[in-house]
């Protein structure tokens, strides 16, 4: 978030057609008043290819309405539902004969306040092309030396964090579709526009099922999702909330799932982490305890995480998994048949997001 000083020194700096790298509300950007030669300029120190379009921010629904033009209920579902937000939305322009356009509403005021004392805006992560966004404390001199202005965040929000750039939803065919995945989760995507969107190809999907000590529901959980969910583009791990590093699965679990033909013989318990949660684009509790630790720990997660009896409808539906821990075997099978029935639920909507739009 920007200051109010910082708004005024952002504000002059770009009215005068010069660039300035400005914290957002997903990662550092780079930005320049939505001019031809603006763009020329920030072309010239990304090194970005001319094919590859920018994104426009705006400061308010009224500037954005006189650059798109909306064609579906779908589109201005999106409009109403995801904005402000941190999604970038693929739009079709209003100019005849334009690309569609990248447009942003951010959920930072202080960014629409800006955007509405400049106009628009095109704006473009702070990193080279080609190159990885670093952390905002270290950006690459070349960009540092080719702006104007470089601001800090005035917030304290997310300085511990790795940022997460804004999710890319193309709205311009009959389905939704997620160019890249982001800080907005598909599944808030798919529950605001009441359609399924689906995840762009290579992208792949990352599964990660949760309990407490990682030894029963989780792992079982995750080696049915994997004879459930064969698509190459599935990734599934497990983790526990107070989990010890490298503990077997229980030895009751491993017989009742080799008894289906599953094993559990590799696996090794592990605890979930910070990059664990950024890794997964759908975290899957096992009971409301193990999901309300997980938001409280991972807040900015809270949107890609549910119960798996609940998903994809968030807190508070769904029901605990019972804990087989110190049970019998027929405890244990009990278990096993109410993970079974969930899998069984969820993984047709897992295909369903990875089957390309028409």
């Amino acid at each position: 978030m920007l200051s109010r000083q910082a708004i005024e020194r952002a504000a002059a700096v770009l009215k005068r057609g010069e660039l300035a790298i400005l914290p957002t509300d997903t990662v550092p950007g780079i930005f320049v008043k939505d001019t031809p030669e603006g763009e020329r300029r920030l072309r010239g120190l990304k090194g970005r290819d001319s094919m590859k379009p920018f994104a426009r921010m705006f400061g308010s629904r009224k500037q954005l309405a006189e650059r798109i033009n909306i064609q579906s209920k779908m589109q201005k579902l999106a409009l109403e539902r995801l904005l402000p937000g941190r999604v970038t939305l693929i739009l079709p322009a209003r100019k005849k004969g334009n690309e569609p356009i990248g447009v942003r509403l951010p959920m930072d005021a202080s960014l629409r306040a800006l955007a509405r004392r400049t106009g628009p805006l095109i704006a473009t992560s702070a990193n080279l092309s080609g190159h990885q966004l670093r952390d905002p404390a270290s950006l690459p001199d070349g960009l540092v030396a080719g702006v104007a202005l470089v601001e800090e965040d005035a917030s304290q929000e997310g300085l511990d964090s790795k940022p997460i750039a804004s999710t890319v939803v193309d709205l311009t065919g009959k389905r939704p579709a997620i160019l890249r995945k982001g800080a907005c989760s598909i599944w808030t995507v798919a529950r605001r526009l009441n359609k399924t969107p689906c995840l762009a190809s290579p992208q792949e999907l990352n599964v990660l099922f949760v309990c407490g000590g990682n030894t029963c529901r989780s792992p079982m959980a995750a080696a049915l999702f994997r004879a459930r969910c064969i698509s190459p583009r599935v990734n599934v791990r497990s983790a526990g909330l107070s989990a010890a590093k490298g503990s077997q699965a229980a030895r009751l679990a491993r017989i009742v799932m080799r008894e289906q033909g599953l094993s559990l013989e590799d696996h090794r318990s592990k605890e979930l982490s910070d990059e664990l949660a950024a890794w997964a684009d759908l975290i899957l509790a096992m009971t409301r305890g193990h999901l309300l630790r997980i938001r409280r720990r991972y807040a900015r997660f809270s949107d890609r995480t549910f119960l798996l009896t609940g998903f994809p409808q968030p807190w508070p539906h769904g029901r605990n998994i019972d804990d087989p821990i110190g049970g019998s075997p027929g405890i244990y099978k009990r278990t096993y048949r109410q993970i079974q029935l969930y899998i069984d639920s969820i993984c047709p909507k897992i295909e369903k997001v990875l089957t390309q739009a028409n």
